[in-house]
C-alpha cells in the first residue's frame, strides 16, 4: 500500500532530491553576482582574506555540499538544498526555514562555521540558517516523513523561525514583508 504522504511529500522534495547539481551551481553564480552574499560569508565565516575555491563534496560524498577553501585548507561548509512549493513565490502557509537534524553532526563534528541555504526553484532566492541559529532552536526537533532512497522514513528537521533566518537574492517587497 503507497504512503497517503506520497504525493505531498514529492511535491516537497520533487523527483530527484539527492542531485544538488542545480543547486550548487546557483551558488557558485550567486558568489559572483550578490556583494551581500559575499559580505555576509566573509563575516560568518571570519576570513581574513580572499577564499580561493568552492568545493564539492568537501567531507565525502552525501555529506555536506560545499566547502570554501583558501590555500587548499577548508574555512566552512556550505549545504544547498530547493524547496518544490517555493515556486516562485515563498509559500503563504509556510512559517519555517527547515534543517536536517542529520547533517548537523557534520558542522559540530568539524568545528568549522556553517551556512545551510534553500533556494526557490528559480534558484534565484535564497534562505539561510547558520549553524549558530540551528544551536539556538535544536529544541525544535519535529520528525516528518520523507522519502530517502526509495524508502519511507522518518527523518528529524530543526525549525528555524523565518524573521531569524537570512534571505539573499531576488525577494520581492511583498515577500520580505511575509518572511521578516
Amino acid at each position: 500500500m503507497r504512503n497517503p504522504l506520497s504525493k505531498q511529500l514529492r511535491l516537497h522534495n520533487g523527483p530527484d532530491c539527492f542531485n544538488d547539481e542545480l543547486d550548487r551551481n546557483a551558488m557558485r553564480e550567486l558568489f559572483l553576482t550578490d556583494r551581500d552574499w559575499c559580505e555576509y560569508v566573509r563575516e560568518y565565516f571570519k576570513l581574513t582574506g580572499p577564499a580561493d575555491e568552492l568545493r564539492s563534496d568537501p567531507l565525502g560524498d552525501k555529506k555536506v555540499d560545499l566547502g570554501l577553501y583558501r590555500k587548499n585548507v577548508l574555512l566552512g561548509l556550505i549545504e544547498v538544498d530547493y524547496y518544490m512549493k517555493w515556486n516562485p513565490t515563498w509559500p503563504y502557509n509556510y512559517r519555517w526555514c527547515h534543517v536536517l537534524n542529520r547533517k548537523v553532526e557534520y558542522w559540530k563534528s568539524e568545528g568549522l562555521p556553517y551556512i545551510g541555504c534553500t533556494f526557490n526553484m528559480q534558484r534565484d532566492k535564497m534562505l539561510v540558517s547558520t549553524d549558530e541559529m540551528q544551536k539556538k532552536f535544536m529544541h525544535t526537533k519535529k520528525m516528518k516523513k520523507v522519502q530517502l532512497n526509495g524508502e519511507w522514513e522518518d527523518d528529524l528537521f530543526l525549525e528555524i523561525p523565518l524573521p531569524v533566518a537570512k534571505k539573499f537574492g531576488k525577494w520581492t517587497s511583498e515577500e520580505l514583508k511575509r518572511v521578516s
